[in-house]
């Protein structure tokens, strides 16, 4: 199979991907997230903290984050698994087929695997977004109020670059764990050990050629964030 058949392929799942998220997943957690709110009676940013730490407020939010990570995970699970098709010279696959053998790599997704898994996915990830894109939670941003009045003193840009410092490192370290999650069916605890390992048995070269592609990813998307900022789509 052509490489070019195995790009198509991905599209064609990200085009019906993106349509089944925006188009029924986000409109099912939007209304049983505002049902509940209705139901609680917050108003604005009133008591909101509170009322989700009860125990009915606590599960529902858990399950939605829950639910969020298993589709992204089950995201990356199709589109490494199509990459990896395409690999195996003469395999033939169609995307039904990867789209149906995917449900199974959910099964490394449970008990502590899916608590730490869902913060990777859904927090780490999106943060730094960087190579990992995905439909369900595109990115995370933390509030610029926060680093402003982190700028007005010294130890408070010492402890901005520390945030990115950790950020960062994290990510370039546990870099490899969808991969080992999803092509391995390691738990996430095993495949961020396994992502540690990749890295010491990496040559420099190699090393130096990931940490390139991706400044260039992360330059490419800066780029293009400024230019749409400026250059605002219309209705």
């Amino acid at each position: 199979m052509s490489l070019g058949k195995a790009v198509k392929r991905v599209l064609w799942f990200e085009l019906i991907w993106k349509l089944i998220i925006l188009g029924l997943v986000n409109p099912l957690f939007r209304e049983i997230y505002q049902t509940y709110v209705a139901s609680a009676g917050i108003r604005f940013n009133q008591n909101m903290l509170l009322t989700f730490l009860d125990l009915k407020g606590g599960l529902l939010f858990l399950l939605l984050f829950l639910g969020a990570a298993l589709l992204i995970f089950y995201e990356y699970s199709v589109i490494i698994n199509t990459v990896t098709l395409y690999r195996r010279q003469g395999e033939r696959f169609t995307l039904p087929h990867v789209m149906k053998s995917s449900l199974w790599n959910l099964g490394v997704m449970r008990g502590w695997s899916l608590a730490a898994g869902s913060l990777y996915y859904i927090l780490l990830l999106p943060l730094v977004r960087i190579g990992y894109v995905n439909t369900m939670v595109p990115l995370v941003v933390i509030p610029e109020f926060v680093f402003g009045e982190m700028r007005k003193t010294t130890l408070g840009v010492a402890g901005m670059l520390a945030i990115y410092a950790v950020e960062y490192i994290t990510y370039l370290l546990l870099l490899f764990v969808p991969l080992c999650m999803i092509l391995g069916h390691r738990l996430f605890g095993a495949a961020a050990a396994e992502s540690v390992r990749c890295w010491k048995v990496l040559r420099w070269k190699q090393r130096l050629l990931i940490l390139g592609s991706l400044v260039v990813w992360e330059r490419v998307m800066t780029e293009i964030s400024r230019y749409w900022r400026r250059s605002p789509l219309g209705n």
